[in-house]
């Protein structure tokens, strides 16, 4: 938050405003004070596919489980055998990401 804010910008102000939003949220309902940034992730590997390591794997979504509904089920192993249907990250160039929200905030107003 420390580095988005140095912008000094209003995309800056107001992404330090979300993140603060989004953490405490997350503090409060899961006890993760910091909380994840799914969709910010996405966005950087559909700009810079080298930001993330990704795997093709088969992904389901449980919606019969009693217990699990809902549950994202992904086939890393390829234990099932399924068709490959989306590309899953398993690790993120840390830096690499912050460097790329930090220059498209500061290229907005």
């Amino acid at each position: 938050m420390q580095r988005i804010a140095a912008v000094g910008n209003r995309t800056a102000a107001f992404g330090v405003e979300l993140l603060r939003f989004f953490s405490a949220s997350y503090d409060k309902a899961e006890g993760m004070p910091e909380g994840p940034l799914h969709d910010p992730i996405t966005v950087a590997i559909a700009i810079d596919r080298a930001v993330a390591t990704v795997q093709r794997c088969h992904v389901d979504i449980e919606t019969a489980g009693e217990f699990t509904a809902g549950a994202t089920c992904v086939d890393l192993h390829d234990m099932l055998g399924k068709e490959p249907n989306a590309d899953v990250a398993l690790t993120l160039d840390v830096p690499a990401f912050w460097n790329l929200v930090t220059d498209a905030v500061a290229a907005l107003a």
